[in-house]
């Protein structure tokens, strides 16, 4: 229960903040440095292949159904799992996004950089969300010291990559590059202050990684319906008018709780919560 609390508290801390940095500017339509089009396209067969690493990964881990193990591991198990099926189903959804890219012409600029965006960040989330089942998954061959190297090493990625989703958020102009650095910085303050309360609470967070692989499985649904219904668009002005007018607020939203999730599913998967 207090893991659902602390993480909702978090959640209306960084919507308060998107919504704050939202407000403080306005969407820039500038000539964008490279062909959407042409990123979406390999972009997909990337994530379509990602994907097939993920069902590789559910299909090794059926062989440890067969060996005994305490309960520790069996709750591992089961976490380890769930996170390699959800990044398996984003991975493949991402690439249907990114293969139904619509047309320019026919949504407007402003629609036709938000649905990139939301397919960028998706991304962002979901290719994070292998590599840490990869991280938890080292554990079961015992390799404690992979373990800690990864748990040192993949959010000096993760801030690594998150440069370029910054860059990509820039280009098109919905949230610009120092407001998304604005919003890391809040939302890791955020999961810093979860993490200090869980601890404080002494609350029992045995299954904090799987829940957080399930609220992560919820945050991608989410966006996956928003850029779901970017198509719909140009056949419903009313649809139209509304995604136009709050696409900045939106994609900042969208940003934060990006940000968000990702600190609180590491910490998790590191052991801090």
């Amino acid at each position: 229960m207090w893991l659902g609390i602390g993480f909702g508290v978090a959640l209306a801390l960084g919507l308060a903040v998107a919504l704050l940095v939202a407000r403080r500017g306005e969407a820039v339509e500038e000539p964008l440095p490279w062909s959407v089009g042409d990123m979406a396209r390999m972009q997909a067969s990337i994530m379509g292949t990602l994907g097939a690493v993920s069902i590789t990964g559910i299909v090794i881990l059926l062989g440890f159904l067969t060996r005994g193990g305490t309960d520790a591991v069996a709750v591992d198990l089961n976490t380890v799992t769930v996170m390699f099926a959800i990044a398996f189903g984003y991975l493949f959804n991402t690439a249907y996004l990114l293969t139904y890219l619509p047309d320019r012409a026919a949504v407007g600029e402003r629609l036709y950089r938000f649905y990139y965006a939301l397919c960028s960040t998706l991304q962002f989330r979901t290719v994070n969300l292998l590599v840490l089942a990869l991280t938890t998954f080292t554990g079961f061959y015992g390799l404690t010291l992979t373990v800690d190297i990864l748990a040192f090493f993949v959010p000096l990625g993760v801030a690594g990559v998150f440069l370029v989703i910054a860059g990509v958020s820039d280009a098109l102009g919905l949230v610009r590059f120092g407001e998304c650095h604005v919003q890391a910085a809040a939302g890791v303050a955020l999961a810093l202050g979860f993490w200090a309360a869980m601890r404080f609470l002494a609350v029992d967070a045995a299954y904090a990684q799987l829940w957080m692989a399930l609220v992560f499985a919820g945050v991608n649904g989410l966006s996956y319906v928003v850029a779901g219904l970017v198509p719909l668009a140009p056949r419903r002005p009313r649809l139209a008018a509304f995604l136009e007018r709050h696409a900045r607020k939106l994609a900042a939203i969208d940003m934060q709780v990006t940000i968000v999730s990702l600190a609180l599913l590491w910490m998790a998967v590191a052991g801090l919560v």
